[in-house]
């Protein structure tokens, strides 16, 4: 056998080889990565730790608009982490019909009585909302309302279940069916509570009934319940989704939902908002950052340990027309996990980028509206940012990395279609967005003033400021000097 052959047959076996080892090589497609932060390596290190011990949970919550109410794309991405970590929950449930919306599906209600609903969207009431979104109440005495199990319930049943509500002298309280008993009561401040009931038997319909608690008592207030799993190792992953909303109506609307993430601690929060900016005109990006950063920082105050994620707004073409502000939102987005150590999860850039949604839905991956995806698409979605998380998983813990090969290979043939369609011309980036904007802001340096003091002020690096004006390595400067200070 000549050397030249010798040299095929080794760079050929050594192909095979390599390809099969390392789960977190690179794959020829449009996979996009986890960007890092402090508190999601934690969150990682955790994670491996419930292969460990069998009595860590590890706590999700996931809020968004639509996408995330229909639990599709939430849906998917729960499924690939129970599947991989275990199933130690759902979160907390609401039951929407009472609000005159849709789901959570699998879940049959019926109720007695009158009941009123709203959400951050409709927001008019002066009761106080939690992390589903919504609210239902009643004033009726003895008004109930009837769960059921229907074997299109993608979660998991159990002994005990959780009611969340509001607690007060005005008040009504409630009851539940017989068979279940009260184990545990929690009155948080501002009157948020919660009761956990055990049955002997596996939980799959259950009663609430309202009654007086006094004479000035005057309405119930339901937020939602949730089965609380039998399993004591696991991921309880909640998802929380509001048709039409955006950041603006979970931030100002939401307050006792900042009481339960206070409540739960939760291991990692994920954000999925930003498609109802994008079609907003009126959106001041600069309020958006700040009102991002801020929520941010206020996480960090009472969950310290709490590792967020964003997700980017996916494209979108809603009834034919064109997000104006979709680049901006996202662009903010981006900006504020960078300057506020979180990490974002470029959804946007996955799909294929500006104008993708038109590829996506020319392979009957979306909705006839083009704004929402049908269950396929998002499933893909769901898999596709599951592959990311389970990638960075891997390079945090690798001395304990767990198989992706399967689930890569499956996103490889089933994105050929963005491959296949790059080239193609979908439509133009909006006027206001094409603009290429100076890079840079300046700054005239005042008495006393450091590079250090400086970066802090515009929130950038101090190499970033000191390579913008090459200054030497230590960053000397004078009063008066002008110096370019790069935008975040």
């Amino acid at each position: 056998m000549t050397k030249k052959l010798l040299c095929i047959v080794f760079l050929y076996l050594s192909s095979q080889l390599f390809s099969q080892i390392g789960d977190t090589l690179p794959v020829k497609t449009n996979f996009v990565q986890l960007t890092p932060s402090s508190n999601l390596n934690l969150a990682l290190h955790k994670l491996n730790s419930i292969k460990e011990n069998s009595s860590n949970v590890f706590t999700i919550m996931h809020f968004g608009d639509s996408h995330i109410q229909g639990d599709h794309f939430s849906g998917e991405i729960r499924k690939s982490l129970h599947n991989t970590f275990g199933n130690a929950g759902q979160g907390i449930l609401f039951p929407y019909t009472l609000s005159k919306s849709f789901g959570p599906r699998g879940i049959k209600v019926t109720s007695s009585g009158i009941w009123t609903g709203t959400n951050i969207m409709n927001y008019k009431s002066t009761e106080k909302l939690s992390t589903t979104g919504y609210v239902c109440s009643t004033k009726s005495n003895n008004a109930s309302i009837e769960f059921e199990v229907t074997d299109k319930f993608t979660g998991s049943i159990a002994h005990s279940i959780r009611i969340w509500y509001t607690s007060g002298e005005q008040y009504h309280d409630f009851e539940m069916n017989k068979e279940l008993k009260l184990v545990e009561e929690k009155i948080y401040s501002d009157g948020l509570a919660q009761r956990t009931f055990y049955a002997d038997s596996l939980i799959d319909h259950f009663s609430l009934t309202v009654k007086a608690a006094n004479d000035s008592s005057q309405q119930f207030t339901l937020h939602g319940f949730e089965f609380l799993s039998d399993e004591k190792s696991g991921i309880n992953y909640h998802h929380y989704g509001v048709v039409g909303a955006q950041f603006s109506h979970f931030i100002k609307n939401s307050a006792y939902a900042f009481k339960q993430i206070e409540a739960l601690q939760p291991d990692l929060i994920l954000f999925s908002f930003g498609t109802n900016e994008a079609y907003d005109n009126s959106i001041d990006t600069n309020k958006y950052y700040a009102a991002l950063t801020q929520m941010i920082q206020l996480i960090k105050t009472i969950s310290p340990n709490t590792a967020i994620i964003f997700t980017t707004a996916p494209d979108t073409r809603s009834q034919g027309r064109i997000p104006v502000n979709q680049i901006n939102v996202n662009n903010q987005l981006k900006k504020a996990t960078v300057n506020n150590d979180a990490s974002l999860y470029d959804l946007n850039a996955a799909m294929g980028g500006w104008g993708s949604m038109n590829t996506w839905s020319k392979n009957q991956l979306s909705q006839g509206d083009k704004l929402h995806f049908n269950a396929t698409g998002y499933a893909l979605q769901g898999k596709m940012f599951s592959y990311s998380f389970l990638e960075a998983f891997n390079k945090e813990n690798k001395n304990d990395t767990i198989s992706i090969i399967n689930l890569r290979n499956q996103l490889i043939d089933q994105l050929k279609f963005l491959e296949e369609n790059k080239t193609i011309v979908i439509d133009t980036v909006p006027k206001q967005q094409r603009i290429i904007q100076n890079p840079y802001q300046y700054h005239q340096v005042k008495s006393g003033e450091t590079v250090s003091s400086i970066a802090r002020k515009y929130h950038v690096s101090q190499q970033k400021i000191i390579s913008a004006n090459n200054l030497n390595k230590n960053g000397l400067i004078r009063t008066g000097q002008r110096l370019r200070i790069p935008k975040a």
